[in-house]
């Protein structure tokens, strides 16, 4: 199913900001993680964190409409450079529409306060992939 490692990173890109999730291959069972500013010092944050955590897959969400379009190219580049700081990583994309929607409603149905939609979102893109995996 899966190379080698002990997890997946979710990614929500976002102009300002990222939104980090992780799960572990054996469950691949996604949780938010943190969000980091779109910095060079917030990118290599997360490239540092995969490395402590033996990331193999990085799952990058990215919208699908053309609307988007730069976006969607500059959340394809942050996958690569991300990928190609790993060993053995590999990057994958998956379709993000209405994942902030989504993050914004279960943190409303979890009355949470605050905003760290960004992660959820992360959260959103990776557990979707896994689950079609």
């Amino acid at each position: 199913m899966m190379k080698t490692g002990r997890y997946i990173c979710g990614i929500d890109y976002g102009t300002r900001k990222i939104g980090v999730a992780f799960a572990d291959t054996e469950t691949c069972i996604a949780s938010a993680h943190d969000i980091v500013p779109n910095t060079p010092d917030g990118i290599a944050r997360i490239i540092q964190w995969c490395k402590e955590r033996d990331v193999h897959t990085v799952v990058v969400g990215v919208p699908n409409n053309a609307q988007h379009g730069n976006d969607a190219q500059e959340a394809r580049t942050l996958g690569a450079t991300i990928a190609d700081a790993l060993p053995s990583g590999m990057v994958c994309y998956h379709n993000e529409m209405f994942t902030t929607v989504l993050a914004q409603r279960n943190r409303r149905q979890a009355n949470r306060r605050g905003g760290n939609d960004d992660a959820e979102a992360a959260r959103i893109i990776l557990q979707e992939w896994c689950d079609h995996q």
